[in-house]
C-alpha cells in the first residue's frame, strides 16, 4: 500500500496497482468511490486559458502594427499604381496587336499551305492562346461576334476557317452558371439576334431604270422647272438646296452644274450618295456596288515622289469606315467598289472587282501612256492602302486582290479635247459601269457635237435628280420659291 497526500494533509490508503494519473482514490474499505479531481480539472482549464491569452495577444499585436503601418502603406501603392497600370495597359495593347497579324498571317497561311500540316499545328496553338485568354473570370461574359476576326476560331479550339466563308457563329460550351452568367443580366433573358433588315426581292425589279437617258429629246415639265430654278435664281448662294443623313450640297455648289463649267467635288459626293441609297432597289442578279466620295482619298494618296505616311493610311481606313457604316454595308457583301479620285482639275474613277478580283481605271481622258505617268502614284497609292484595308478587316479574297493589275479601260467614248466635262464623265460611269469592260455599257456617241448635246442634257438630268430625289428634306424648294 502506498499513501497519496490529501488535499487536507491526510493520509489515504491507495492500491499498488492503481494508475495515479487518473487520481482514483480508494477508501478505508476498499471500495472504490468516484470523487471529483477538482485539482486536475482547474490545472486544464488554466493550460486552455493561458493558451487562448496568447493567441489574443497575438492577434492584437499584428492588428496594432497593420493600423501603425497602414498609412505608409497605401502610400507605396499609390506611388506604383500609376506606373504599373500603364506598363499593363501597354502590354495588352501589344498582345491585341500581335494577335490580329498572328489572326490574318494564319488565313493567308491556310490558304496558301493548306497541305502544310505545320499550319494545322499553328492554329491550334494560336486557338489554344485565344480559348486561355477569354476563360479568365474578369471577362466571362457573353462574346460579341462583331468583325471577321473573332469568328476565325471557335471557344473550343476549333478551326473556324471553313465557317469563315460563310460569316458562321462558333459554338460555346457553358455550364449552367456560366450559361446564367452568359443569359441573364438585370433579370431579363438575352435576346436573340436579329437579321439586318434587307429590301425584299419583290420590290426590286430589272425592269426599274436608274440611270437617265442621253438620247431623249424633251425634258419633262419637273426637270425643267428645276433647271430653270437654279440658273435663274443667284440669291442666297449659302443656300442648303440638298440634304440627307447630315450630307448637304449647298446651291452655289450645284450651280457648277451650268454648262461649260466643271463641277465641284461636293457634287460629285452628293451623287455618290444618291447611288447607293438606290443600289437597295438594283435588281437581284444585279451586282452589289458601293461609291466613295471623292472625301474618301483626298489628302490620303501620296505622289510617285511623296512617302506615305501612317496618317494618310489612318485616315483612309477611317473614311472608309464611315462610308460603310453610313450605308450598312459590309465588304464582303460587296461586289465592286468605286473610288472617284480628284487630281487638280481633272475627275476619274478606280473601281475593284471584289468577286472577280481585278482593278480597273475608268477615265474619259484618251492621254497615252502608263497610268504610273499619267496619275503620278495616286492609283499605286491607293492600291496599297486598299489592301491594308481589307487584310485588316480579313476579306475573303485578299491573296488575288493583291496580285491584281491596274488596267485602263480603252472605251469608244474617251475625249482628246473636252477639260470641262471630265466631273459629268464620272457621274455616268458610276451610274452606269457593271464590270462589263470597254464597250457595250455605256450609250454615248464618240466625242463630237453629238456627244456634247448628250453631256449638256446630263447636266439637267442630275441636276432634278440631286435635288428631287426622294432623300432630299428640300426637294420642294424649287417648287415652293417658283410659286
Amino acid at each position: 500500500m502506498k499513501e497519496e497526500l490529501a488535499r487536507d494533509g491526510e493520509t489515504k490508503p491507495v492500491a499498488e496497482n492503481s494508475n495515479l494519473e487518473n487520481n482514483v482514490p480508494i477508501s478505508n474499505n476498499d471500495e472504490m468511490k468516484e470523487e471529483p479531481a477538482q485539482d486536475g480539472e482547474t490545472e486544464l482549464e488554466n493550460l486552455v486559458r493561458d493558451e487562448n491569452d496568447k493567441v489574443n495577444n497575438n492577434i492584437a499585436n499584428i492588428t496594432h502594427n497593420v493600423e501603425e503601418n497602414i498609412s505608409t502603406f497605401d502610400e507605396d501603392i499609390d506611388i506604383k499604381e500609376n506606373v504599373f497600370l500603364e506598363t499593363l495597359e501597354s502590354n495588352i495593347n501589344h498582345i491585341e496587336k500581335i494577335t490580329q497579324i498572328c489572326r490574318a498571317d494564319l488565313v493567308i497561311a491556310r490558304a496558301l499551305f493548306s497541305e502544310n500540316n505545320k499550319v494545322n499545328e499553328l492554329e491550334m496553338r494560336f486557338a489554344k492562346l485565344h480559348e486561355s485568354s477569354i476563360n479568365t473570370p474578369w471577362s466571362r461574359k457573353k462574346q460579341n461576334y462583331n468583325t471577321p476576326s473573332q469568328r476565325i476560331f471557335d471557344h473550343d479550339g476549333r478551326n473556324m476557317q471553313n465557317e469563315f466563308d460563310s460569316v458562321a457563329v462558333g459554338s460555346v460550351k457553358m455550364d449552367a452558371e456560366q450559361r446564367a452568367e452568359y443569359t441573364v443580366e438585370d433579370n431579363k433573358i438575352e435576346e436573340r439576334p436579329h437579321r439586318d433588315l434587307k429590301m425584299a426581292n419583290v420590290l426590286k425589279s430589272p425592269f426599274y431604270d436608274r440611270t437617265a437617258d442621253i438620247n431623249g429629246k424633251t425634258l419633262t415639265v419637273d426637270e425643267a422647272r428645276t433647271w430653270r430654278w437654279l440658273n435663274r435664281n443667284q440669291d442666297n448662294p449659302n443656300q442648303t438646296v440638298f440634304e440627307w443623313n447630315q450630307i448637304k450640297c449647298f446651291k452655289d455648289e450645284l450651280q457648277s452644274l451650268r454648262l461649260n463649267e466643271q463641277i465641284l467635288a461636293s457634287v460629285i459626293d452628293t451623287w455618290a450618295c444618291i447611288c447607293n441609297v438606290l443600289e437597295d432597289m438594283r435588281a437581284p442578279e444585279s451586282p452589289r456596288r458601293l461609291f466613295c466620295t471623292i472625301e474618301t482619298t483626298v489628302g490620303t494618296l501620296s505622289r510617285r515622289n511623296q512617302k506615305s505616311t501612317n496618317l494618310m493610311y489612318t485616315n483612309f481606313a477611317r473614311n472608309l469606315d464611315h462610308i460603310c457604316e453610313k450605308y450598312g454595308v459590309k465588304l464582303n457583301d460587296v461586289d465592286m467598289i468605286f473610288f472617284p479620285i480628284h487630281d487638280i482639275n481633272h475627275y476619274y474613277l478606280i473601281c475593284y472587282n471584289l468577286k472577280n478580283p481585278s482593278v480597273e481605271i475608268i477615265d474619259n481622258s484618251a492621254y497615252c501612256g502608263s497610268a504610273t505617268n499619267i496619275y503620278d502614284g495616286f492609283p499605286e497609292s491607293l492600291h496599297k492602302h486598299f489592301i491594308k484595308y481589307l487584310r485588316q478587316n480579313l476579306f475573303r479574297r485578299i491573296i488575288q486582290m493583291r496580285l491584281v493589275q491596274f488596267v485602263r479601260l480603252e472605251m469608244p467614248w474617251r475625249t482628246t479635247s473636252n477639260q470641262v466635262d471630265c466631273g459629268i464623265f464620272v457621274m455616268r460611269h458610276m451610274e452606269k459601269y457593271k464590270a462589263d469592260g470597254s464597250r457595250g455599257w455605256s450609250d454615248f456617241y464618240h466625242e463630237g457635237p453629238n456627244q456634247s448635246r448628250q453631256l449638256a442634257r446630263l447636266r439637267t438630268l442630275y441636276c432634278h435628280k440631286i435635288i428631287g430625289s426622294p432623300l432630299n428634306i428640300w426637294k420642294d424648294l424649287p417648287i415652293y420659291e417658283l410659286e
